[in-house]
This record gives C-alpha cells, sequence and structure tokens, in this order.
C-alpha cells in the first residue's frame, strides 16, 4: 500500500478517525482538568526540584537566557514555558507562580501526547483509548519532568512522518520539520536534541536498510542540515545580544559540558527492587521482539512507525543509566510502555502475543510505581465540585505569600531589605530566597550543583569576577543542616573551584550561629590570603585503587585540600561512573567518612573535605579559631556500586594539604556550643547592663589572638566576632548606607593620663568633627549621632576617622536589628608594648547584653598570662565568667589550645 497522509486511505472510516479526534480532545481536557486539582496542593516552591522551576522563570524575567548567560540542565524553551506561567498569576513572581508553572509543565505532557498520537494517522481510536486508559490508571506522564519522555515520542512522530509523506517534497518539509522539533527539544533539555537526532536518523536508516530507497540519504542531510543550521542561529544570536557570550559555539561547548557533568557526577544506584525490575525487563524485551515480528509482517510504513517508536524508547533508557532511582527509571522507562500499549492490535499481534499482552498489561498495574487510582479521584474532584476547577484556577493564579512564611529570621534583617537592588547568590541551590526577597537572583549556573566540572566552575568564576565590582551577597546553605548534599557528597567536594573563590573573597555578615543553617556572605575588603600547608605522608597501596595515607605527625586540620587522579576504562562510557570513598581516622578510631567524585576523569583535578561539624562549617567565612580533632591516617576505597556503575580502575593521590592550619585548635566543647548558649544564662538577661573594657596582659610564651563575641538578647537575638588589636593612634571606618544613630562606637583609655580624641566624619557631601577627652582608666561607648549631634538624618555613606596624639583602643558596630562590627583600618607604627597587651574597649554584661573572650594560642609553645575586666571608670569590674566571679583572670594555654571566658562556658580558675 502506498503511503498516504489520510487516515482513510489506511483502511479507517471516516466516523473512526473522528473517534479518535475525539478520544483525544476529551481525554486531554480531562488530563487538564486532573493537572489542575493537582496543582492546588502542589508544595510550596522550596524543594529542590521547585527551585529550578521558579528560577528558570524568574532568570527569564531578569533577561537572563539559558545557554547564554547562565547554564543548567533545562534549556530556553524550558524557561520560556516557565516565563509564561509567572506571566498570568497576579504577582508575576516565580515563587507565588510554583503552582501554576507545575501545571504547565504537566499540561505540556497532556498536549504533546495528543500530539503524538494525532501524528500517528496509523494509530486507531482503539490503541488511543488504550493508551489514555492505562495513562490513567499508572499515572503515566502525569509528573513534571515527563514532558522530556513524551518529546522523544514526538521526534519520533516527525520522523514517522517523514518516512509516510506521500512525495519527496513532502519529506523535505518533514525532515526539516523533524530537524526542527529535535532542536526545540535540544532548548527544552540538552541531551533530548542528541536523542532526537539518533531517533530520526535511526528511523530513516531502517527504511533506507528496508526499501533501499537512495532518496533518503538526500532527507537524511535535509534533517541533519535544518539541525546544525539551527544551532548555527542561536550561536549567532547569543553572540549578537550578549557582551558576555563569547565563541560562536560557546552554547553547544557548556551544552556538552552540562551534559558530561551530569553523566559523570549525578549518578544514582539501581533502587528499583529484583521483582519490578525484572519484570520491566520482560516487559522491554516483549515489546520490543513483538514490534520486530509485527515490523516484518507488516507494511513499510507500518515497519518504520514501530522502528520510530522503538528507538525513542531505547534511547529514553539511557537516562535510567544515570540517576537509576525509581522515579527516573519510571520516566525513562514510559515510551516503552507506550509502546507496549500499542501492540494489542490485531495486525501487528498474533493470539498467543495478544494474551500475553493482557498477562503484562495486568501485571503492569502492579509492579507500576505510581499506579493507582489517584488520577480518576482527582477527576472527579474537579467535575463534582469538591475542587471547583475555576476555583482552583484562581487559587493557584492568586497565590501571594509573605516573605515571613519562609525565610529565617537571619535573612530577612534591615539590611538585606535595604539592598534590594543588589543580587543575591543562592549556594548551593535554594534560588526561592532572592526571589521570595524580591532581590535579583544571580546563578552563573541555576542549580550550583550543576557546575560539575572544571570548565563550568571556571564560567561560573569568571561571572562572580563581573558581578563583584556592582554588588553581590550569598546567601549558603550548609550541608546537612539548611540543604541536602546532593547524594551525600559535600558541595565543597563537588564544587571546589567555586568554594574556594568564595571562601577567598565572601566573609560573613554576622558571625552569630544560625539554627536554620543559612549564613549572607559579603564581599572581602581585601581579597584572604589563604595558607596550603602540606601534610607530609607516606603511602601504602592496597591495589590500584585503594590505600592509606599515613601522615608524618598527627595534624587538627579540618578543611583539607587532595590533589588527585581516577582513571576508568574508555569501555565503561556507557556505564555511570562512581567514585572513592574515604575514612579519616587515628588510631581505631573514626573521625570523619565521605565520599568525592571525580571532576575531570583520567586527569588530575584538586578537591576540598570538611571534617567539621556540618553546624559549624559557617565559622570558615569568619575570624576565630575553630574545634578540631586530631588525626593521622587517611584511607580511601573505590566507592561500591551495581552492575551499571564504572568504578576507577586507579586512584592516585599526589597531594594532601591543610587550608589556613592556623585556624583549627584542640576540641573545647565550649567552642561548639551556639553563641546563645555561650553568652546568655538566666542572670545576664536581668538587672542593669554592666559596660567597660578588657586588658589582657601577656606574661610569658607567645601572646595569643583574642577574639570577642559581642551579644544581645532582647527583641532580635543578635551577635559579632571580632578580633581584639593593638592600641593606636589613628584609626578609620567606611560607612555604607548606615544612619548615624545605628552606629555603636566604644572607646577606651587605658593608660595613666586623661588623652584628647578626635572624632572626623567626611563624606563626599559633608564634614564634621567633634572632641571627646577620655580621663585615666575611663571607657565611653555611645552611638555616633551623640558624639557627632549634627550629623545628617539620611543614610552616612563616608569615612570615619578616630585619632589622637595618644594610644587608645576603639570598637566600632552596627546595631541594624543585629550587630556587625565594621572593619577598622589602622595606620600606626607597632610599639613594644603592643607584644604584651591587648584591649577591647567594650565589655558589657546584664540587662540583655553578654560578652565572651576567646584566646587563641597557634604557636609551638604554652602561652601565659591575665585577663583584667575594668569599668568605664577604670576601676575593676567584677564579672561572672565559666561560673567565677572575678575582675582578672589568669590564663596558660599549650600549644593548638584555645582558651574560653564566657557566661555559658566550662569553669575555670582566677588569678589569685
Amino acid at each position: 500500500m502506498a503511503p498516504t497522509d489520510s487516515g482513510i486511505e489506511k483502511g479507517f472510516t471516516p466516523w473512526e478517525s473522528r473517534s479518535k479526534v475525539a478520544l483525544v480532545l476529551v481525554f486531554t481536557l480531562c488530563w487538564l482538568i486532573t493537572i489542575v486539582v493537582r496543582s492546588r496542593f502542589a508544595g510550596n516552591g522550596t524543594n529542590l526540584d521547585a527551585s529550578w522551576l521558579i528560577g528558570l522563570a524568574t532568570s527569564l524575567q531578569q533577561g537572563s537566557i539559558s545557554g547564554r548567560d547562565f547554564h543548567f540542565t533545562y534549556g530556553p524553551a524550558a524557561q520560556i514555558l516557565a516565563w509564561i506561567a509567572a506571566s498570568v498569576t497576579t504577582t508575576k513572581s516565580a515563587f507565588d507562580a510554583y503552582r501554576i508553572i507545575s501545571a504547565f509543565f504537566c499540561g505540556a505532557s497532556a498536549l504533546l501526547v495528543a500530539a503524538v498520537l494525532l501524528l500517528y494517522d496509523r494509530i486507531n481510536w482503539k490503541q488511543t483509548a488504550v493508551v489514555y486508559c492505562s495513562a490513567v490508571l499508572l499515572n503515566l506522564f502525569y509528573e513534571i519532568p515527563n514532558f522530556r519522555a513524551v518529546l522523544l515520542l514526538l521526534c519520533a512522530a516527525f520522523a514517522y512522518r517523514t518516512v509516510a509523506a506521500p512525495s519527496i517534497h513532502r519529506k523535505w518539509l518533514w525532515a526539516a520539520a523533524a530537524g526542527f522539533i529535535c532542536f526545540v527539544s535540544q532548548l527544552v533539555t540538552p541531551e533530548l536534541g542528541l536523542y532526537g537526532v539518533i531517533i530520526v536518523v535511526g528511523t530513516l536508516a531502517t527504511n533506507y536498510l528496508l526499501g533501499r530507497d537512495r532518496s533518503y540519504i538526500l532527507i537524511g542531510c535535509v534533517f541533519l542540515g535544518t539541525f546544525t543550521l539551527a544551532n548555527l542561529g542561536i550561536g549567532v544570536f547569543f553572540k549578537v545580544s550578549s557582551p558576555h557570550y563569547e565563541a560562536l559555539l560557546d552554547y553547544q561547548r557548556y551544552m556538552s559540558e552540562t551534559m558530561r557533568g551530569y553523566n559523570n557526577t549525578l549518578g544514582l544506584e539501581w533502587s528499583v527492587g529484583p521483582k519490578q525490575t525484572i519484570f520491566l525487563a520482560l516487559l522491554a524485551a516483549y515489546t520490543v521482539v513483538t514490534a520486530a515480528i509485527a515490523a516484518r509482517k507488516s507494511s513499510l510504513i507500518d515497519a518504520c512507525l514501530l522502528a520510530s517508536l522503538i528507538f525513542a524508547s531505547l534511547v529514553s533508557l539511557k537516562s535510567a543509566l544515570v540517576r537509576s532511582d525509581i522515579g527516573h527509571v519510571a520516566q525513562a522507562s514510559s515510551p516503552f510502555v507506550f509502546v507496549f500499549l500499542l501492540l494489542p492490535r490485531k495486525e501487528w499481534n498474533s493470539r498467543v502475543g495478544q494474551i500475553a499482552w493482557c498477562l503484562f498489561a495486568f501485571g503492569l498495574y502492579f509492579i507500576w510505581p505510581f499506579a493507582g487510582w489517584s488520577a480518576p479521584r482527582d477527576f472527579l474532584k474537579g467535575i463534582d465540585g469538591e475542587v471547583p476547577v475555576p476555583s482552583a484556577l484562581h487559587d493557584i493564579l492568586s497565590v501571594a505569600r509573605e516573605p515571613e512564611d519562609f525565610l529565617p529570621a537571619a535573612i530577612l534583617g534591615p539590611e538585606s531589605r535595604a539592598r534590594r537592588t543588589i543580587p543575591i547568590l543562592p549556594f548551593p541551590y535554594e534560588n526561592y530566597i532572592p526571589i521570595v526577597l524580591r532581590r535579583p537572583l544571580f546563578a552563573p549556573v541555576l542549580q550550583s550543583y550543576s557546575a560539575a566540572t572544571e570548565a563550568l566552575q571556571r564560567f561560573y568564576i569568571k561571572a562572580l569576577e563581573r558581578q563583584r565590582p556592582v554588588g553581590l551577597d550569598v546567601v549558603y546553605g550548609l550541608d546537612s543542616v539548611a540543604v541536602w548534599p546532593v547524594d551525600g557528597i559535600q558541595t565543597i567536594s563537588r564544587l571546589p573551584l567555586i568554594f574556594e573563590y568564595l571562601y577567598k573573597h565572601f566573609e560573613l555578615t554576622s558571625p552569630a550561629e544560625n539554627t536554620d543553617g543559612h549564613y549572607i556572605l559579603q564581599q572581602r575588603e581585601h581579597t584572604r590570603e589563604v595558607v596550603f600547608r602540606d601534610l607530609p605522608f607516606t603511602a601504602s597501596r592496597f591495589d590500584d585503587t585503594s590505600g592509606m595515607l599515613r601522615l608524618a605527625q598527627p595534624t587538627m586540620c579540618g578543611l583539607l585540600r587532595l590533589e588527585m587522579k581516577m582513571t576508568y576504562s574508555p569501555a565503561d562510557f556507557f556505564l555511570r561512573p562512581s567514585g572513592v570513598e574515604f575514612n579519616i581516622s587515628k588510631g581505631d578510631e573514626s573521625v570523619w567518612a565521605g565520599y568525592t567524585r571525580a571532576l575531570s576523569m583520567n586527569q588530575n583535578f584538586a578537591t576540598y573535605f570538611s571534617l567539621v561539624k556540618p553546624k559549624l562549617f559557617y565559622r570558615f567565612f569568619k575570624q576565630g579559631p575553630i574545634p578540631g580533632k586530631s588525626w593521622d591516617t587517611l584511607a580511601y576505597r573505590p566507592w561500591s556500586t551495581d552492575v551499571l556503575g564504572s568504578a576507577p580502575q586507579q586512584v592516585e593521590i599526589s597531594r594532601l594539604q591543610c587550608v589556613d592550619p592556623r585556624m583549627f585548635v584542640e576540641g573545647n566543647p565550649s567552642l561548639e556550643l551556639s553563641d546563645y548558649e555561650l553568652l546568655f544564662s538566666a542572670e545576664i538577661t536581668t538587672g542593669r547592663a554592666q559596660a567597660g573594657y578588657a586588658v589582657l596582659t601577656r606574661e610569658s610564651g607567645p601572646q595569643p589572638e583574642v577574639f570577642v563575641k559581642l551579644g544581645r538578647s532582647e527583641g532580635v537575638r543578635a551577635s559579632t566576632d571580632v578580633q581584639a588589636a593593638p592600641m593606636g593612634r589613628k584609626f578609620s571606618t567606611k560607612l555604607d548606607s548606615l544612619y548615624a544613630n545605628d552606629v555603636g562606637i566604644a572607646l577606651a583609655n587605658p593608660g595613666r593620663t586623661a588623652i584628647a580624641i578626635r572624632i572626623n566624619y567626611r563624606s563626599n557631601y559633608a564634614e564634621q568633627s567633634a572632641a571627646v577627652t577620655l580621663q585615666r582608666g575611663e571607657h565611653i561607648s555611645k552611638f555616633l549621632s551623640e558624639l557627632l549631634p549634627g550629623t545628617p538624618s539620611e543614610p552616612l555613606s563616608g569615612t570615619l576617622q578616630i585619632s589622637s596624639e595618644s594610644r587608645f583602643s576603639v570598637f566600632a558596630g552596627a546595631f541594624t536589628g543585629r550587630i556587625r562590627a565594621l572593619p577598622i583600618d589602622a595606620d600606626n607604627t607597632p610599639e613594644p608594648t603592643d607584644q604584651n597587651t591587648v584591649v577591647f574597649p567594650q565589655f558589657v554584661m546584664h540587662g540583655g547584653w553578654a560578652t565572651a573572650l576567646i584566646l587563641s594560642n597557634r604557636a609551638e609553645s604554652t602561652a601565659k598570662g591575665r585577663i583584667e575586666i575594668f569599668s568605664s571608670n577604670g576601676d575593676p569590674m567584677p564579672v561572672t565568667l565559666n561560673g567565677i566571679t572575678s575582675s582578672t583572670y589568669a590564663y596558660s594555654i599549650p600549644p593548638g589550645n584555645v582558651f574560653m571566658l564566657a557566661p555559658g562556658a566550662r569553669r575555670a580558675s582566677p588569678s589569685k
């Protein structure tokens, strides 16, 4: 029979053709009603998958295009769909639009299935009914990512129509349309373009092999030419529309990097049960064999129809070989199920085959993980009035949610609200945070964990370099506290280059511990000088992939940098690469265990590990000691995997380094307390505030570093950390949009004579000065508006200088709901007394205020001395620290240890 475009000429009566169209329309409408009902009860948009959905919409609202301005596993076409959904809501906020965005993506599956069934004009109305009824019971294609699998079926349908077209000119048109559809699929998610090409080329090759028609060589060229020209066209568009888009084929380059990073670093072991696995394997085998038999005894057109569907089903299975959890396996298997549902047709199946089909269909209902009656029930809710469709649509289109319902207080501070125009980088992936705050989203890779190759991480860092001069905040979510470390791998191990950049260039805006695990990072005024100290070791290899490194001497290092190489067999290209498992210990005691995957397969790369407790990780971005635990052995071995996984054939660790080793000290239980536990007790929160200053005097050994915690318990709990510095004669600090009555200044004169101090504020528009006199031993603490009464009422942006002919100590802080120590630059010549004395000019206790002192000895000998607390008039001020009331405390700190004085710390002995 000659191929035609008419179902009637294929043996379909007009009634049958109309019945098929009617079935498609009715079931599509019912499907959309079900989606609307379900979307009303969708989540709140804060989970990992929701984060990329709303991030896609927001980025396009900001003018950023996936593939040009940022990279992700979903491209511009998916981005446009999410943007359209957000644009029809009342608030236009992608966060508020999460439910309608979900509905749009699920609705896309419904419309694409309809298009596939209509394009396959040789599929009759009975097959259509079987597909739809089974899809209802199996919840097939009902989830958000399922439209990707349906797009493969759409590519297959266009391949079939190319073959089935009645004339050569129509074949060319269908081939060009197939090339364009594959390109659009690539714009949805990159690998779909490649899969689509395989499906179309496979279908055309099947037709050529069966029919020996040389015209299909030219048809294939038309298809590939269209696909290639579309790719060149988008490269040209990206090049002329963005100053930061570099090479013409950068889109394709980073698209390839995204796919490679996903395949190499985001694999999950097979988690489908053995019974389900065997059943799905038998179902797939039955489908392929039955389709092959049907193709052999059918017409050439039917053979190509079945071939296109089988090619789509086979390439779809590739995604199940990467992330092999139940959800991804079901999604990857859904094209096979679709093809299976078409096979009871008597022209394609024998009587015995149809009986087998019935048995498989019956078993599928019990084996398929999402099978059930939920879809019919949800549909009935929409039509019987329990969840009226107009009401549900109104609800999901008019959602308006307040930030206070979703964000912690630490992120909702007044300073954050005041920086509305400054973009936020949510790290590693919580895109909803800047969206809820209505601040610009900055995401060079939409979900940072997707920057899984060195090239993507360098692209990410280039974007950070461009953005930093014009302003950028980072909201860092701690692994296992605020966010899920993807697949159990630490974010800093997955993204070592990005972490290293953030570590060098950003610091905490507030050092207080946040129990929810979110911290705001701001740019450092000066790049951190990072010290990498080699840890000498002796290596013992058990085999090519496992071994043990024994350190020359124990270390308390809690932040490691490893240089290593994982070598894989080229034959493992189609398998899921596994990684390496590490165990760090001292003797028989395990200190830490974790995993990593190769940033670059078969090449040297560097990665990081954090050995500190997850809730303390934020301390890497502030000053002060971090509790460490001694260890001396690092063991490694291949990460266990299943038969679909590929373990490295060789593992080499060439270098082991400690990052900034001086910040790690012998574990002190008090160091692991939260700031509130450390600072506040029942008696501290009551009574009248006592203010003064602290003086540390070295008696022997090295001068320890002195870190001060200053906290307030009234209203919003807040605290800040600051390192005490030697006294000086001239200090300055920069004010950036701060009100004078929010800037606190503390001054102390521990000397024996009165001194005059000059305070000067200078900006581009104004200059004010004042002088204060401090008597011997005197301390004052006032707001800048009190020290400079004529200061403008608007926010100040300028330089504050404080100077004297004599030496004194100064502290400056911003009190804007939280407490933030302002960085102070000292322009002083060191004096001999600096080696023996450190003064901190603000020590407050009671009335809701508390102060703690942390002394860290990072030298190689014991540090001894005393700490004295003085009141504002210079008299000794007894306070209760470590359970002891005194005004003078002695300290003796062994090397690598800390001494802490705090209301909530362990008991210590005062000096005599």
